[in-house]
């Protein structure tokens, strides 16, 4: 008797079969995505119904796949949520449109890299404040209130900025008004005709750092711009201060530890550690910046940010008890072409736009390989555009100006060693030289948009608070215990210099930030760029190439390829948004002059306090609630804790003050009544 045929069992018509499982897991592994790949197979396997039926209760589901769902339904549930395919497609669903190509990054305007979105963040005492861009002032409307709001608008600057940047510029004026003091000029510089406060217009924000803010002001006189740096001491920093300066009382022996000598200008010369320069407070850094400026620097280099004036005052602003904060008001060359690090974040922000693009194509990629094989229209993969760069020749330009801007500084630059201003001098070692503190300035000539599409912004290095002064050919221990961000682990000396601005031009080349180059640059720019950047970059100070072969090949280099190479830079690098800050109007420029901010100070100590005693109010009366719980045996809430201290904190109370004892107890009773006596009715 011939034997019938077992029947096969049925299949499902949109079911993969496990050859194609497999090639799926084959695939998702190759492509790296170790959860996705899972939730995409059960949901191939399983269908995912519509409305978020639980899978438990679909038919036909083998055994061996329920203890999965549990933990998959939700990861397939989040992924097809994020690409917004949770439900299933209909039938015959519709074709779909094809997906809009993504702008080019290059000419899109990266985030403000000053003020991210978190706009609670303390700001960085490297703030990009020697920047400004030359735009009409926008219309705003002030209000006629005692505080009124600033002008309405958009700023990358939080609010808590903005308030403490323009509480600070009343101090400046109105100390100024009470106790006029003269703005002195950098001698070695040309006279910038200052003069007073009413020959000056302040025209908004350009940055808020650590110690202070920097405005855009412009000088009538001369209808230059300058970049006002305004520092104030902290609270602590002024006490600290004030100890240094006082010396050990009479009736006690005295102690060397407790007592350190004010700040003179041979204390502060012995200093070289980076930490403890750092740590010092506004007066020595000031200090150490100002030497440099009127010491070293003198009439300058123009790739180093110009100080032009100064001033040192007491503020004459605020309650009596927090009168005699010591300021500092610094004068520089304004550069509008922001930092570098600004240019440097715009890249990365293109480079990050098409990592993201990439991640979003191998997602739907993962996606249209189920629905292909249930023969349904799939999605269409978002174009890619080309990775952008920047242009070679911006980097020869950027990377010869810093080279020159060190020689300058070390005392080593051709051109300027052998003037008598420069003759014999000192180094000046920046130990602080990061994009941040590299400004741009546009040449002269380069006002409009369309001039400067066939220029480069001039580089401007500044911020010299950390600076060190060092002989010719000396060098400064390394700190133990400090986390180096250079080769140089033992001492840092000249070269370290060289290999900070070689690591710069290679990270904006490779986007790669190392202390020795493990890739090349060949592939995006010629081998004598790499040639070189590599030559800086050498782990081993003593193959780092020297400073001086440095600066010649840069400059030959630089010059040759002028005529050839330029590329213009993208359109948010040239337009200059998000380089002013904040603009203020006329008018609200002179409500702040004639604002009382004393009365305002005195309000919101007046808040301050109303709302500490509120907090004791509610943490009192909750003793007292708590206290009458325990008394009457009734349970305490989760957050109540039964403790020992509650009733000393409730007898303190009740001596110090009776009056708000009597009333808190009374908003406790009607809380929690006293219980009532069963027979009588009575409370007890």
């Amino acid at each position: 008797m011939q034997q019938k045929p077992k029947p096969k069992p049925p299949t499902h018509p949109h079911r993969p079969n496990i050859s194609q499982l497999s090639r799926l897991f084959i695939i998702a592994n190759t492509l790296n995505y170790c959860y996705l790949y899972l939730a995409l197979i059960v949901t191939i396997y399983t269908r995912l119904p519509k409305n978020n039926t639980s899978l438990i209760g679909v038919p036909r589901i083998p055994l061996q796949v329920l203890p999965l769902l549990r933990s998959l339904q939700e990861i397939s549930r989040r992924f097809f949520e994020a690409l917004g395919l949770w439900t299933n497609p209909p039938p015959n669903p519709p074709p779909l449109p094809p997906a809009n190509p993504p702008e080019n990054p290059d000419n899109q305007d990266p985030p403000d890299p000053d003020h991210p979105s978190s706009s609670d963040d303390e700001p960085s005492d490297n703030s990009s404040h020697h920047s400004s861009q030359e735009t009409p002032s926008h219309s705003s409307s002030d209000s006629n209130s005692g505080t009124p709001p600033s002008p309405p608008q958009k700023s990358s600057l939080s609010k808590r900025d903005i308030y403490e940047s323009e509480e600070r510029l009343a101090h400046y004026y109105q100390s100024l008004k009470k106790d006029p003091k003269s703005i002195r000029r950098n001698k070695w510089r040309e006279d910038p005709q200052l003069g007073g406060l009413e020959n000056q217009v302040f025209e908004g924000i350009l940055g808020v750092g650590g110690f202070g803010s920097v405005y855009l002001v412009l000088n009538t006189l001369t209808q230059k711009r300058y970049a006002l740096k305004l520092q104030s001491e902290t609270a602590d920093q002024r006490l600290s201060r004030r100890k240094r300066e006082q010396p050990p009382t009479p009736h006690t022996p005295p102690d060397p530890l407790s007592h350190t000598p004010p700040i003179t200008p041979s204390s502060e010369a012995t200093i070289t550690s980076p930490t403890l320069i750092a740590a010092r407070n506004l007066l020595s850094k000031r200090y150490r910046e100002n030497r440099c400026y009127l010491q070293y620097i003198k009439s300058g280099h123009p790739n180093i940010c110009a100080l032009d004036a100064f001033l040192d005052f007491t503020s004459q602003f605020g309650a009596v008890e927090e009168r005699g904060i010591v300021m500092f008001a610094s004068y520089y060359e304004y550069c509008d072409g922001g930092d570098l690090f600004r240019i440097l974040n715009g890249y990365q922000e293109g480079h990050r736009q098409i990592d993201a693009a990439k991640e979003e194509r191998g997602m739907i990629h993962i996606v249209n390989l189920g629905w292909r094989m249930r023969r349904e229209p799939y999605l269409p993969l978002p174009p890619l555009i080309e990775r952008r760069y920047p242009p070679e020749l911006f980097l020869w330009h950027i990377f010869s100006q810093l080279i020159s801007a060190i020689l300058f500084l070390h005392n080593e630059h051709p051109d300027y060693n052998t003037l008598p201003e420069h003759k014999n001098r000192a180094m000046v070692i920046t130990m602080d030289l990061a994009p941040q503190n590299v400004f741009l300035q546009w040449p002269a000539h380069a006002s409009t948009p369309e001039q400067r599409r066939t220029v480069y912004p001039n580089i401007k290095v500044g911020d010299f608070g950390t600076a060190n002064f060092l002989p010719h050919g000396g060098r400064i221990p390394a700190e133990e215990g400090v986390e180096a961000e250079t080769p140089d682990k033992e001492y840092y000396d000249a070269r370290t210099d060289v290999w900070t601005v070689g690591q710069m031009i290679y990270h904006f080349a490779t986007r790669v930030q190392d202390c020795e180059p493990k890739e090349n640059i060949e592939g995006m720019y010629s081998a004598q760029l790499n040639k070189v950047v590599r030559a800086a970059m050498k782990k081993d100070r003593e193959e780092r190439i020297e400073e001086k072969k440095l600066g010649r090949l840069l400059r030959a280099g630089y010059e040759r390829r002028i005529p050839h190479m330029f590329k213009t830079l993208p359109e948010w690098a040239i337009s200059q948004e998000n380089v002013l800050k904040y603009r203020f109007s006329e008018r609200h420029v002179k409500e702040l002059w004639e604002r009382d901010w004393n009365l305002k100070i005195e309000q919101e100590e007046e808040e301050e306090a109303k709302a500490v005693e509120d907090e004791e109010r509610v943490f009192h009366l909750m003793l007292l609630v708590k206290e009458r719980k325990l008394r009457f045996g009734i349970e305490l809430e989760e957050d109540e804790e039964d403790d020992e201290e509650h009733p000393l904190w409730i007898q303190g109370l009740k001596d110090e003050q009776p009056e708000l004892y009597a009333e808190l107890l009374a908003e406790a009773r009607e809380k929690v009544p006293s219980p009532k006596v069963p027979d009588s009715g009575e409370s007890e």
